[in-house]
């Protein structure tokens, strides 16, 4: 056994050798061309840009539309030129042309809310709106829509449906119309007794009617009254005069 050891003795030392070598030398990196890892790609996503309309507008509400509260106006006015834009109402045919600011923007709004209305503030009514873009070389640009009904304390009023006409068989010429003659109602008379002459209520007296006949009667009492004064002053008079 010892004569074994000693002959695998320059094995033994070689693996150790090998083995320390192994652990000193670090292992070399992977370059990253070795990597057989897929590339992603980039998709490009067109977006639309949304074109400017022509004309401002006001999409919500329309002309009729019954409205409550706070009313969110919805339109567009991002025209080309574009300022400032203007949201005010009138009386719906108000002559003086006279309009109420709702609210005022600087920024262009293509198609979405412009304005919130608080209708609260005002008596129920019908309205005119009116949206009025400033442009940047000072011309102006703007549309109303009329007719708009605000109903806080009111009852909306529905819409009278169309009746619809159901069309009817017309009677050809090939056909033959026949009239049967039907009895004709027999109207009998029943006499009734005279009608009495309508009866005259007369009416209550007025307590606080005064009469001619009143009138006299006071002023002969008012009159009495005054000469039993005078009467009973003088008697008064002379007895006084007695005395002294």
């Amino acid at each position: 056994m010892l004569n074994y050891m000693i002959a695998m003795r320059p094995l033994i030392l070689f693996s150790l050798a090998f083995l320390a070598f192994l652990l000193m030398v670090p292992l070399r990196p992977v370059a990253a061309q070795e990597i057989d890892t897929p590339t992603p790609t980039s998709t490009a996503t067109a977006t639309a840009t949304p074109t400017p309309p022509a004309q401002p507008q006001i999409t919500f509400p329309a002309g009729g539309d019954a409205v409550q509260g706070q009313v969110t106006l919805s339109g567009a006015s991002g025209i080309p030129g574009f300022f400032y834009a203007e949201l005010s109402f009138t009386y719906a045919g108000d002559t003086t042309g006279t309009w109420f600011l709702i609210e005022e923007s600087f920024t262009p709004i293509q198609n979405g809310a412009l304005a919130t209305w608080d209708t609260f503030a005002i008596t129920d009514g019908t309205y005119d709106l009116r949206l009025l873009i400033t442009l940047v070389d000072g011309s102006q640009m703007e549309t109303i829509v009329r007719g708009v009904r605000v109903r806080n304390y009111s009852q909306i009023e529905t819409s009278t449906p169309t009746p619809s006409l159901t069309p009817t068989n017309a009677p050809t010429l090939d056909q033959t119309l026949a009239f049967t003659p039907s009895a004709l109602p027999t109207i009998t008379l029943t006499p009734t007794g005279t009608p009495l002459p309508p009866t005259v209520t007369p009416l209550p007296r007025n307590p606080a009617e005064i009469v001619p006949q009143q009138i006299g009667d006071s002023l002969l009492r008012g009159a009495a009254g005054t000469l039993a004064a005078f009467i009973l002053l003088g008697m008064y008079t002379s007895l006084r005069r007695r005395r002294r």
